[in-house]
C-alpha cells in the first residue's frame, strides 16, 4: 500500500474512509451538552432509582425475599401485646401505690385524731 492510498478519501471500492473527527456545530465553544439536560438525565436517574426501590420491596414480598432482622407481622403483633401487658401491669402497680398511700395518710390522720383527743381528756 502506498501512502498515498492512505489520504485518498474513498478506496478503491469507491467507498469513503471513516472520519473518527464527530460532527460538531460551528461555535466550538458551545456545549454539546447543556446544564439543562444533565438536570433532566440526574431527575430521571432519581425516579429510576426510586422504581427499582419499590420493585425490589415488592419482589421481596411476592417471593419471600426479607431481611432476617427484620419482625414478621406476626411478631409485631406479639410485640405489642406484650406492651400492651406491660403497661397494664403498671398501671395496676400506680393504683396499688396510690391505695397505700391514701391508707398511710388515713392511718396518720387517725393517729393524729386520736392523739389530739388523749391530749384533749388529759386536761
Amino acid at each position: 500500500m502506498r501512502a498515498w492510498e492512505l489520504y485518498e478519501a474513498t478506496n478503491e471500492l469507491g467507498m469513503e474512509r471513516y472520519d473518527d473527527e464527530p460532527d460538531r456545530p460551528f461555535n466550538k465553544r458551545k456545549p454539546l451538552i447543556s446544564l439543562r439536560y444533565i438536570h433532566q438525565l440526574k431527575k430521571i436517574k432519581a425516579i429510576q432509582q426510586k422504581e427499582d426501590e419499590q420493585r425490589r420491596i415488592l419482589m421481596g414480598l411476592m417471593y419471600g425475599m426479607r431481611d432476617e432482622n427484620e419482625p414478621t407481622a406476626i411478631q409485631k403483633k406479639q410485640d405489642q401485646v406484650d406492651l400492651l401487658k406491660k403497661e397494664l401491669e403498671l398501671k395496676k402497680v400506680k393504683i396499688e401505690i396510690h391505695d397505700l398511700e391514701n391508707r398511710w395518710v388515713d392511718d396518720l390522720h387517725r393517729l393524729a385524731r386520736s392523739g389530739i383527743n388523749r391530749a384533749k381528756k388529759g386536761k
